[in-house]
């Protein structure tokens, strides 16, 4: 594959990333359960984003690993009152081994985030731990009582449109 044609497939997949996210926070939005806000690394520290997408190895630094790693999303539950943080990603398909990859990526600095695992065939969400522990087996579906299903399906079907 060419270096061109690679960028673009990089690129397309960084675009249909960014889009899953904006679905999936006005999903979460509007649910009425949940405020949303962005919080992932390039939006909370763009400028040091910036500087370290040119850097050979800007994971040798002491805690870059972390801060590149933050979650996509600060969802608070207003009915619980409390605070979730969702790393969100877009597969055609879900895989167990997809979602324990994607979990083993955050559960070293970020043990307490979800995982919004948004494929076809349906919108997962689990503790990335929990994830790990089953080794990416029977990923939760997103519960209805966060998100009705009819709402999960309006937004799922938006992503489809997408391509």
């Amino acid at each position: 594959m060419s270096k061109e044609k690679n960028q673009l497939t990089i690129d397309e997949s960084i675009e249909k990333g960014r889009a899953a996210e904006e679905l999936a926070k006005d999903m979460f939005e509007e649910s009425g359960r949940f405020t949303v806000y962005d919080f992932g690394y390039g939006i909370v520290l763009p400028e040091l984003a910036r500087r370290q997408k040119h850097k050979d190895n800007p994971d040798g630094i002491t805690g870059m690993r972390k801060i590149r790693s933050m979650p996509d999303l600060i969802m608070i539950d207003e009915i619980r009152r409390q605070g979730i943080l969702a790393e969100v990603k877009h597969y055609q398909k879900y895989t167990p081994q997809a979602a324990l990859r994607e979990a083993k990526k955050y559960a070293a600095h970020w043990p307490e985030a979800y995982l919004l695992f948004i494929a076809e065939d349906g919108i997962r969400m689990e503790l990335v731990t929990n994830i790990i522990k089953r080794k990416g087996e029977k990923m939760s579906k997103l519960s209805k009582n966060w998100v009705p299903l009819a709402l999960q399906s309006k937004y799922l079907e938006k992503l489809s449109a997408l391509k």
